[in-house]
């Protein structure tokens, strides 16, 4: 594989003006008094990342310069093709040259590992190009793609050598192997679904990016129909979790440690006063609370209509009205009058949102099985019983699809203006 590769060096020999080492990855280059791009906290990524890349001025102007990279890493060729580029230049009177785009191996380019590699660091990083930009999706996106491509490597692992398996030497035995591998970790449907979604996503990249010839095998993984049953709890079933979710009832004996916070029981109240998606919860700030018109609104980035999105010049904000339960939980619990404006998240803000995400899915899950509540019912059905109260009282599905935003043919009244109409009506509507 690649990593045999050495970091390249500019022997002192051959460092002339405008020649440097590049990676690709973060964008550092080499210092021109030693010649090498050193791992550094600046750039610490692998040798198959780096590059000759040539930088020359452009004569008359004070910053601008044309750049080319080298596809070559014979330092004696690089020293010829630099010489080949400055002649290029101003025989073109210095217009800029094609990017030339480091060739890789054959062999290397369809090694499974390789390939999966290189697919985590293009949604991480973007491509090699400016213009393609990393897709903006949340960390929690992308290490479930590790984790999924580590379930796969694990399933086939004991019948192949998994340091030179190729990515069109996949065959249907081991997408077996990939299967009874999944249903052993979760018998959810919707679990074994997006597990093979990921993979699936990961083969077209190939396809369709990398350009390599290889069949998609995991199109022959059926999709699974999910039955979906909302549910949602009632006002005696959340006090029962609000009133066990004490320092006490903390410990799980089965992963040994404490599920207990001190601000999950103000974290549940949020959840369910608010109506939003976890995501989206634990990102809310003080200064997310505005005032419009005398109402309080909150206003929150809609996540699961901003990941399709990918852009956050177009993402979609929702706006929703500070109900009577939500602005006590805000004044009693949070300090919401001392932190006004404040740019602060209000869940646990001196922790990673990650890890404040996992917290409170693993801490409301303990508690609500501590309270006897109907194991089918989880943090998200806090969501589904905001929306169903809201329906409840006010029986318009486009008024209730706006508050929730969620879409619907009535493109118009996402905007702005509808969602203000929308908050203004619900600025006294109760959950119990």
């Amino acid at each position: 594989m690649i990593s045999n590769m050495e970091n390249l060096r500019i022997p002192e020999k051959y460092r002339r003006t405008g020649l440097y080492i590049y990676c690709y990855k973060c964008k550092a280059y080499s210092n021109i008094k030693d010649g090498s791009l050193k791992k550094s906290s600046s750039c610490s990524h692998p040798p198959d990342r780096q590059v000759y890349k040539l930088k020359i001025h452009m004569p008359g102007t004070k910053n601008m310069s044309r750049t080319k990279i080298l596809d070559t890493r014979d330092i004696k060729e690089v020293d010829k093709l630099r010489l080949e580029f400055i002649e290029q230049l101003k025989n073109n009177n210095y217009n800029t040259s094609a990017i030339t785009i480091p060739e890789i191996s054959d062999g290397n380019k369809y090694l499974l590992t390789y390939q999966m590699k290189r697919y985590l660091d293009y949604i991480t990083n973007g491509g090699f190009y400016e213009f393609e930009a990393p897709r903006e999706l949340s960390i929690g996106t992308i290490k479930d793609y590790k984790r999924n491509f580590r379930y796969f490597i694990d399933s086939i692992a004991s019948t192949i050598d998994i340091k030179t398996i190729r990515i069109d030497e996949i065959k249907m035995e081991h997408l077996e192997l990939f299967h009874k591998y999944i249903r052993k970790k979760s018998s959810s449907d919707k679990t074994y679904d997006n597990i093979i979604s990921s993979l699936k996503t990961f083969y077209n990249h190939l396809i369709n990016y990398e350009r390599l010839d290889v069949e998609n095998v995991f199109k022959h993984v059926p999709v699974h129909t999910i039955q979906y049953d909302p549910q949602t709890y009632s006002e005696e079933e959340f006090n029962k979790v609000l009133a066990v979710t004490k320092i006490e009832n903390g410990y799980d004996p089965i992963r040994r440690r404490s599920r207990y916070r001190e601000w999950l029981p103000t974290s549940f109240k949020l959840g369910l006063f608010t109506g939003l998606r976890l995501d989206e919860l634990v990102h809310i700030k003080f200064c997310d609370i505005v005032e419009v018109n005398g109402d309080l609104i909150l206003e929150s980035d809609n996540e699961k209509a901003n990941k399709l999105i990918k852009r956050n010049s177009n993402k979609r904000i929702k706006r929703l009205p500070v109900i009577p339960e939500l602005l006590k939980v805000l004044n009693e619990e949070c300090d919401f009058e001392l932190n006004k404006n404040a740019d602060r998240f209000i869940i646990a803000p001196e922790m990673g949102r990650s890890t404040v995400n996992g917290i409170i899915t693993k801490g409301f899950t303990h508690f609500k099985r501590l309270a006897d509540i109907d194991d089918s019912k989880c943090f998200k059905e806090l969501r589904t019983t905001y929306i169903s109260a809201l329906q409840d009282q006010y029986g318009d599905i486009i008024h209730t699809s706006t508050i929730s935003d969620h879409s619907n043919k009535e493109v118009l009244r996402k905007h702005y203006l509808a969602q203000i109409n929308a908050v203004k009506k619900c600025a006294n509507f109760r959950i119990f």
